[in-house]
C-alpha cells in the first residue's frame, strides 16, 4: 500500500510521463519537412481523430532541448521515486549490505509543456 504522500508523488510522474509520451511519439512519427525549418523544427503528423488531416508542428530549438531535458529529468524523478517507496515509510535503504542509507521522497514532479499543432490555415 501506498501512502498519501507516496500515492500524489506517482500520480504527479504518471500524469508527466503522459505528457512526454505525447511528446515522443509526435517526434518519433511525424515528418520532418527540411525546407520549411526556420529556427526550430518543422513537422507534418496525420491527426489520431482524422488520418487523413495532417497536423503541422513548429518546434523552436530551445522548445525541443526543453523537451529532452524534461524526459531526463523525469527519468531521473522515476528512478528516485520507485527507490524511495522500495525503502519503506522509513525511507531507508541498505544497499549491498551497508549501512541504511536515507532515501528521501522526491517532490511532485510538474506537469510538462505538450506540444500543441499550429492553428489551421484554411
Amino acid at each position: 500500500m501506498l501512502s498519501t504522500e507516496e500515492f500524489d508523488c506517482l500520480d504527479a510522474y504518471l500524469a508527466a510521463f503522459n505528457v512526454c509520451l505525447e511528446n515522443r511519439n509526435l517526434i518519433a512519427h511525424s515528418q520532418i519537412n527540411m525546407n520549411d525549418v526556420d529556427g526550430g523544427i518543422s513537422l507534418t503528423k496525420s491527426s489520431k481523430k482524422d488520418h487523413l488531416s495532417l497536423n503541422r508542428y513548429h518546434v523552436p530549438t530551445d522548445d525541443m532541448m526543453e523537451v529532452a531535458r524534461t524526459m531526463d529529468d523525469l527519468k531521473n524523478n522515476g528512478f528516485a521515486l520507485s527507490l524511495a517507496i522500495w525503502a519503506g515509510p522509513k525511507r531507508l535503504l541498505s544497499l549491498g549490505g551497508q549501512k541504511l542509507l536515507p532515501v528521501p521522497l522526491p517532490s511532485r514532479f510538474p506537469l510538462p509543456r505538450k506540444l500543441n499543432p499550429l492553428p489551421r490555415k484554411d
